[in-house]
């Protein structure tokens, strides 16, 4: 049975809480002052237990959320100071479908997926490991998304949010700033065309964390906030409930990025954002240009989130 927007919202007991307006001043403190006095979860319970077999995913921390891919988190645990820091997130772990979620941490496990076809084909046919109540959607610019979806990504979000809410299930959605090349081509600086596609207040419509991939202009303060502040006011406009989170990454392309870089993008981005995703790519299919990965600077940057 489909579930209606306010049948989903109550089976989550309240999971989209306004973000922004809030919970600033507790992020930005939380984040890199350690002022709130997050010492452990805030939020539900950890490890493989958070999400039973075909139970509900636990409440969305809508303060302090930040999606990581399993090898980031085990990269950050290999360190005791990093590791100690993420205690006091909660976080949306990326995993391969059958892994089970990392243990002893806040953790909502979730899967990605490039293309909405195949994440409506793995909900319709029940193929998700019965721990995974979140999944993510991740249109860009690329081979992995359809042609179909990269030039309509609202009508291919709403299909998702069909399918997913179908079976009770979280959706993040996570757009790229490259569609702009294809619905606002020739309009400026990409992160600039992005905002004038007008994408993000309908794509809020049917997300309940919607992140902004802002990790190309994170060493560029100016754009940096033109986009996070833009955007933020977008999709609450749109929907209010929508946790809304910025990108950061150890290694985009462009210029070298270190952890001051990522800390000061940080502290300006928590007025508008409640979380980030953070990236620790390396060379491959999906990003045949990157840098080398960089695990070292995501452990600098992820100690002083514990220490002021």
């Amino acid at each position: 049975m489909i579930h209606s927007r306010a049948k989903v919202s109550s089976h989550f007991m309240g999971l989209r809480r306004s973000s922004i307006r809030t919970a600033t001043a507790c992020f930005t403190f939380a984040l890199l002052l350690a002022a709130c006095g997050a010492s452990g979860p805030t939020n539900g319970t950890a490890g493989p237990s958070t999400t039973a077999a075909g139970g509900e995913s636990p409440t969305l921390n809508s303060t302090n959320l930040w999606i990581l891919a399993r090898n980031v988190v085990q990269t950050l645990l290999s360190n005791p100071e990093s590791a100690n820091s993420l205690k006091g997130l909660q976080i949306v772990e990326i995993l391969k479908n059958g892994q089970e979620p990392t243990p002893g941490l806040d953790i909502i496990p979730a899967v990605k997926f490039a293309s909405g076809a195949d994440l409506i084909g793995a909900v319709n046919s029940n193929s998700l490991s019965p721990w995974i109540r979140t999944v993510i959607y991740d249109p860009e610019s690329w081979t992995f998304t359809p042609t179909s979806e990269q030039n309509d990504p609202v009508a291919a979000a709403k299909a998702v949010f069909e399918a997913t809410s179908a079976k009770g299930l979280r959706l993040v959605i996570t757009p790229a700033l490259d569609l702009a090349k294809i619905l606002k081509p020739n309009s400026g600086p990409l992160w600039s065309a992005f905002l004038q596609t007008g994408i993000i207040g309908p794509l809020a419509k049917y997300a309940d964390v919607l992140e902004i991939q802002s990790q190309a202009v994170q060493s560029n303060s100016v754009s940096w906030l033109a986009l996070l502040s833009a955007a933020s006011l977008e999709a609450h406009r749109s929907n209010p409930k929508v946790v809304v989170l910025g990108g950061l990454s150890t290694n985009p392309r462009g210029n070298p990025i270190s952890a001051s870089i990522l800390q000061s993008a940080a502290r300006l981005a928590s007025k508008y954002v409640s979380g980030f995703w953070f990236n620790m790519p390396g060379q491959g299919p999906s990003c045949p240009t990157c840098p080398p990965v960089n695990p070292e600077l995501a452990i600098e940057f992820f100690r002083t989130l514990g220490s002021a």
